[in-house]
């Protein structure tokens, strides 16, 4: 058996098996071209958007508020790449610990 048909199988066989097992009608899987006639969406909800969203925002906020603030100064970057703090940008490579 070559490769090819053996990786055919392998994309093939698992959804097919999947439907058989299932109950599903194999015509669905094995239509050409495919049409995804066969979804009903669920309706959207603005109060579970809503909630979800407000869930997110306070997770995210509480673990901003853990993270450990060193100080003022970001983290160092990529030495004399880092723009984002214009004082310790050199010229030259940069020179992080005491010569």
């Amino acid at each position: 058996m070559g490769i090819l048909a053996a990786t055919a199988l392998i994309l093939v066989a698992p959804p097919l098996v999947g439907a058989l097992l299932g109950g599903i009608p194999l015509a669905r899987f094995l239509e050409f071209p495919p049409v995804t006639r066969y979804v009903d969406h669920a309706a959207f909800s603005w109060p579970v958007f809503l909630g979800m969203a407000a869930v997110i925002g306070m997770v995210a906020t509480a673990l901003v508020a853990l993270l450990p603030h060193a100080g003022t100064r970001p983290p160092p970057g990529l030495g004399y790449l880092d723009s984002a703090d214009r004082r310790t940008a050199a010229p030259g490579p940069p020179h992080r610990f005491p010569i």
